[in-house]
């Protein structure tokens, strides 16, 4: 055969079996996501592993390297002995039924924490947008942090939730072991005009007075959590979000911070997903997710930035009704893996654990419908040891 004509060939041949291999990997118009680079991260392994994964939006984005990657978790300060008192729980913490400003439990905390290598928490201010001075004369700094001014400012689970805030600062920022960094998460789902008017701002600079730029406490800021070079800061929107049809940063935000917004169930918000990749729209970070998880990515790196990790949601609906989507419950841990198991697939930045102890009946409705990790009187620390070891492999080691 003439030397050219069988290099043709070859070449033919070469081509013809690799456009054929693509067009069968890409069937559905999303690529293959079996990558021997991610071993134990694609679809064949979460199958083999008997998980149900969903692959929308697989190989779409490069995946972020695991070196990388990021951890939060929700963490709640709100408990005292009012709340346990009054509000019913699907079950207690097995440090007891503690105050969340009690020193030994701020350090049991940050020690399972650093232990199970998150690497932050994000602190649940969503509720308490208008608790400042100008509204409130007595919630001043002083008096959230003085004992016996706790009951007297007008609002002491606000007071509650900022002074344990500061206390988390103070006491894992002098621990000798690992704990995580913190970011704090604002919001005004009950009031959106604080968007507007000027209350969401200062809470902001409330948030920067306290933690970032104290003079009286400045190692407070070596504590506080940075993305992209700036402190992270956390504004919940409220489920559905009331702004659902553009970028909320052209409503607020501040250059001090890298500002993400939140909303919840962005799977149940059509007009803020990818309904083909469950990508998510305007940068929304999700609080939690029912069936396939959506993700948020970042337009300035163009690579899946963060994706939230229950341990189970509650349903949509009724049975019967359009739409209706039932809680899958914990499953013994499996609904929890799954979740763990696409954000590996997606690659993405930051895995957004929900929640640590919140405990009171409302998002959590039972037992087997509820998202705490802290080792509690039903679980003991089974799903913290299951996300100690998901944390491992979504970490790649």
């Amino acid at each position: 055969m003439n030397p050219f004509r069988k290099t043709l060939t070859i070449i033919t041949l070469l081509v013809t079996v690799t456009v054929t291999m693509a067009f069968s990997a890409c069937g559905d118009g999303v690529k293959d996501t079996y990558d021997s680079k991610w071993e134990g991260d694609n679809m064949k392994d979460f199958t083999e592993e008997g998980l149900s994964v969903s692959d929308k939006g697989a190989g779409i984005y490069e995946r972020t390297p695991y070196e990388e990657r990021l951890v939060g978790l929700a963490y709640t300060t709100w408990h005292r002995q009012s709340l346990w008192s009054a509000d019913k729980f699907w079950a207690y913490p097995e440090l007891g039924q503690y105050r969340s400003d009690d020193d030994e439990v701020i350090e049991a905390h940050g020690r399972l924490l650093g232990e199970a290598d998150v690497d932050f928490v994000f602190i649940d201010w969503s509720n308490n947008v208008t608790f400042n001075t100008e509204m409130n004369k007595r919630a001043t700094y002083d008096k959230i942090m003085d004992e016996k001014y706790l009951n007297r400012t007008g609002r002491e689970d606000f007071a509650m939730i900022e002074r344990s805030a500061v206390k988390m600062f103070d006491i894992w920022g002098k621990m000798e072991e690992k704990t995580p960094q913190i970011a704090i998460m604002l919001g005004c789902p009950d009031r959106p005009d604080s968007v507007y008017d000027g209350i969401l701002q200062k809470k902001a600079d409330q948030v920067y007075d306290w933690f970032i730029n104290n003079k009286d406490n400045p190692e407070r800021a070596d504590k506080y959590m940075m993305l992209y070079g700036k402190p992270l800061l956390l504004v919940y929107l409220g489920t559905p979000t009331f702004i659902g049809d553009r970028d909320p940063h052209e409503d607020w935000d501040d250059e001090r911070f890298t500002v993400r917004f939140v909303t919840g169930f962005i799977t149940q918000q059509p007009n803020l997903q990818n309904t083909e990749t469950l990508e998510s729209k305007y940068g929304y970070w999700s609080w939690e997710d029912r069936e396939a998880q959506t993700f948020a990515v970042n337009k300035e790196t163009d690579m899946p930035e963060a994706m939230t990790v229950v341990a189970s949601y509650r349903q949509e609906g009724y049975e019967g009704e359009e739409g209706y989507i039932p809680a899958p419950g914990r499953r013994d841990g499996l609904t929890f893996r799954e979740e763990w198991a696409r954000a590996r697939l997606i690659g993405v930045k930051i895995a957004l654990v929900v929640s640590w102890n919140e405990f009171v009946i409302g998002e959590q409705i039972s037992e087997n419908i509820s998202k705490d990790i802290e080792p509690n009187t039903v679980y003991s620390d089974q799903y913290y040891q299951i996300m100690k070891e998901e944390i491992a492999k979504f970490k790649g080691r």
